[in-house]
């Protein structure tokens, strides 16, 4: 049976209408078969961060951590002691920047300038005072900065029988025992306040010094009262009953 040319061509629009419903039947079949898979691909965007700092002691950044025996600044009004060691810098002059430990009398040596009293004198003080003779002969308007490394220490113990004992500063005006007693709280019951015992330690050698508080305060004789020196021990002995 021959078929016309209208229907052989109406038999190819059939067959390509199915062949487009079978193509679009097998692209949902496979996006429901994606849909139901259990296997998921997650992305995630990453972002570029900080660069990470080194960790020191419990996780803290080093540079975020105080510096190790770092030693605090000195005010430009602390007062200049004997053996205090002390920095001069001179701007532009390299051979008068130098470090100095003070004499017990109070002096430094210094370049140019010779033997120059320093102690007494406040941070800003030294500064003037060696901008003033360094300008006299030698520069035109120097300047000068003084730094203090490493401060002498102005410290005494004081031990036994005393209500605080520990460490005291002396201070610019100095202590006496009867000072220094009073500023440890005073005696305690069992004081022995007739003998206290002033160790100190100078020029190689260890003295002894017994001082009588109690007849220093009884009979009022302040005289009889004993000046202390950086790094005096007071000892307080019990008595003895």
């Amino acid at each position: 049976m021959h078929m016309t040319k209208a229907e052989q061509s109406l038999n190819r629009t059939r067959k390509a209408t199915l062949a487009h419903a079978d193509m679009a039947l097998g692209v949902l079949l496979c996006l429901a078969l994606t849909s139901c898979s259990p296997t998921t691909i997650q992305v995630r965007t990453v972002t570029p961060g900080a660069p990470q700092l080194p960790l020191g002691t419990a996780g803290i950044p080093h540079d975020a951590q105080p510096a190790a025996n770092k030693p605090s600044p000195v005010q430009n009004d602390y007062r200049i002691q004997p053996l205090d060691t002390i920095q001069v810098s001179v701007f532009n002059e390299a051979d008068l920047s130098v470090q100095r430990r003070v004499s017990p009398q109070g002096y430094i040596t210094y370049p140019l300038l010779g033997s120059v009293q320093v102690g007494g004198l406040t941070v800003g003080e030294t500064e003037t005072k060696l901008k003033d003779l360094l300008g006299r002969s030698y520069l035109v308007n120097p300047q000068v900065t003084v730094l203090v490394d490493h401060p002498n220490s102005r410290r005494l113990v004081i031990l036994g029988q005393v209500k605080s004992p520990g460490s005291y500063d002396i201070g610019d005006e100095g202590l006496t025992v009867v000072q220094a007693i009073a500023r440890a709280g005073g005696f305690t019951d069992v004081a022995a306040t007739d003998r206290i015992t002033v160790i100190r330690t100078e020029n190689g050698g260890v003295t002894k010094i017994v001082v009588n508080v109690a007849a220093i305060i009884k009979g009022g004789d302040r005289s009889k009262d004993v000046g202390l020196k950086p790094d005096d021990v007071v000892s307080v002995p019990e008595t003895i009953f």
